[in-house]
């Protein structure tokens, strides 16, 4: 028996492998991931939450069929991915009205009420950029003020959309769909072939 594939063309009620098509679709996936792991690492959005990586590091490819629509993305294995994405609405407004929507549901809003960022977090950001505050004398002082100057911050006023998921997956999916429905249509050709070359009665 056969395996199930991720991609394929439908003909009648056999399902063809798509060969071009999960190549193309797997290079759109790769790509989405490299440019959203850029964005993290340069800080666009807000900083502080990269702080271990831990989010880029979780990003996994997928790729297939949803229904007969050939899709890709990339699946953070981290559940706060979601507010790196939309961003988090702060105690001081306003804000944009797509600032701290949920992706995954656009009536729901990501804001700070009462409980504040984790002062561990920062910190660990805090070692990692290596910034320390220098106190009488030139000694390096201890980051405890920092921290809960950008804890207040982030309260208040952050952190930033990045918007790594939705707008840079849009734009990607947008210039690669001439090139996924080409390779679709190659597939589709190629099972027609197949389906013909294992229906057609021999005479």
């Amino acid at each position: 028996m056969p395996r199930p594939v991720k991609t394929w063309v439908k003909i009648e009620s056999t399902k063809y492998h798509a060969k071009q098509t999960e190549r193309e679709l797997k290079r759109v996936a790769k790509l989405w991931r490299r440019r959203a792991q850029y964005r993290l690492k340069k800080g666009v959005g807000g900083g502080t939450i990269n702080a271990t990586g831990s989010l880029s590091g979780s990003m996994r490819l997928r790729w297939g069929m949803d229904g007969e629509t050939p899709y890709a993305d990339i699946t953070p294995q981290v559940d706060y991915w979601r507010f790196v994405d939309a961003g988090v609405r702060g105690t001081v407004g306003p804000y944009p009205d797509r600032w701290g929507r949920d992706p995954d549901n656009p009536d729901r809003i990501f804001a700070y009420k009462d409980k504040k960022p984790p002062i561990s977090a920062i910190n660990m950001w805090i070692q990692q950029k290596g910034l320390q505050q220098r106190g009488e004398g030139g000694r390096f002082a201890k980051t405890t003020g920092m921290a809960f100057g950008i804890q207040t911050m982030i309260y208040t006023r952050e952190p930033r959309p990045t918007y790594l998921m939705r707008d840079t997956g849009a734009a990607i999916e947008q210039k690669y769909a001439q090139k996924i429905a080409e390779a679709y249509a190659q597939d589709l050709e190629h099972g027609l072939d197949q389906y013909w070359a294992t229906n057609t009665p021999k005479e």
